[in-house]
């Protein structure tokens, strides 16, 4: 066996040898990740609202139909590991600070519920992970400004309005216009609609694609240097605007038994 093979050999078992110790040394960090977590709730009664407004950072955000006319909300804070290949993990000394002096500033202006999360100042919102999950009646609209992570927006007929710097947003919507925009990362959009207005989608990097009733649209679709766009003219209030800057989108217009519940 020449020197080479010895070497990597002696590798591969250097390798069995440190899993098991890694292993071990990880088990007290996620007992303390898990620790550290707290969940921030909030019910809210809609009674001359119009729409909801939410400002999210690092994490995942999902809106579905309220069983009521309220608005809840629940929010699971995390520590936000910073990581080196797949086996260290660490957590900055602000992170622990940070989840437990978050706290849930709600706000109601001009027919607007607005929810946001309100750090000390000397902490910041990168240092955690955010969980949010909200029940809204379905006839309000729903406004998302986010920075980093997955929107997910069910059974809105209210509108949606979705702003994410990098990540992925999925709507599913029975009616109502929709509009859509991230920086990097993908859009996948589903409209029942019955009134659609005019639909513009757009990728400067990347993909657009429309479909209706199942079938995909080809005729209004315009390529620009490696980006494509759709524009489909409409009369119906229910715009679309969807728009990524680097990734994919696509719309299906379909009936609404075909939309996800």
């Amino acid at each position: 066996m020449n020197q080479l093979a010895l070497a990597a050999q002696g590798n591969r078992m250097n390798l069995k040898r440190l899993v098991p110790v890694l292993t071990v040394a990880l088990l007290p960090y996620a007992a303390y990740a898990a620790d550290a977590s707290r969940t921030l709730e909030a019910e809210s009664p809609t009674t001359g609202i119009t729409g909801i407004t939410v400002n999210a950072g690092v994490g995942q955000l999902r809106i579905s139909p309220s069983p009521d006319d309220n608005v809840h909300v629940q929010i699971r804070l995390e520590p936000k590991s910073e990581h080196f290949l797949w086996f260290f993990h660490w957590m900055t000394q602000s992170t622990p600070e940070a989840v437990k002096q978050v706290s849930l500033q709600q706000q109601q202006k001009n027919g607007q519920l607005t929810y946001s999360l309100n750090y000390p100042d000397h902490l910041d919102d990168g240092d955690v992970k955010q969980n949010w999950t909200l029940q809204v009646p379905a006839r309000l609209s729903a406004n998302v400004e986010m920075k980093v992570g997955q929107v997910d927006v069910n059974g809105m007929n209210g509108g949606v309005a979705v702003n994410l710097n990098v990540g992925e947003i999925t709507v599913n919507a029975p009616s109502g216009p929709i509009r859509a925009t991230v920086n990097v990362g993908q859009i996948r959009a589903s409209s029942a609609t019955k009134q659609p207005g005019n639909i513009n989608l757009t990728s400067t990097l990347g993909d657009a694609r429309l479909y209706m009733e199942g079938q995909s649209v080809h005729e209004h679709a315009h390529r620009s240097g490696l980006g494509r766009s759709i524009d489909v003219p409409g009369k119906g209030p229910d715009a679309m605007k969807l728009d990524v800057n680097i990734g994919e989108v696509s719309l299906h217009i379909k009936p609404e038994h075909d939309i996800r519940p």
